[in-house]
């Protein structure tokens, strides 16, 4: 078994998470990491060896905000 480590990125570009594994080869270790990503990017490691990389998928279409609660109702948000 080959020891790998998974680096979850934060938003701002840097790890702040990683996560140890084992794995019979870098397939399998990629398999594993890429079950990682969710809503953060992740790097796979094998010592000083860069072994593969994974993005999140950007939310392309996200809903305008069009309510908003004005004194505990829900209202369209031009409309006070």
């Amino acid at each position: 078994m080959a020891d790998y480590r998974a680096y979850i990125i934060g938003t701002d570009g840097h790890f702040y998470s990683a996560v140890r594994l084992e794995c019979t080869g870098d397939a399998e270790a990629m398999k594993e990491a890429e079950q990682l990503v969710d809503g953060h990017d992740v790097e796979l490691w094998q010592g000083t060896r860069k072994v593969a990389a994974f993005q999140h998928k950007h939310e392309k279409s996200r809903r305008p905000i069009t309510h908003e609660i004005h004194e505990g109702r829900m209202i369209p948000k031009s409309a006070h």
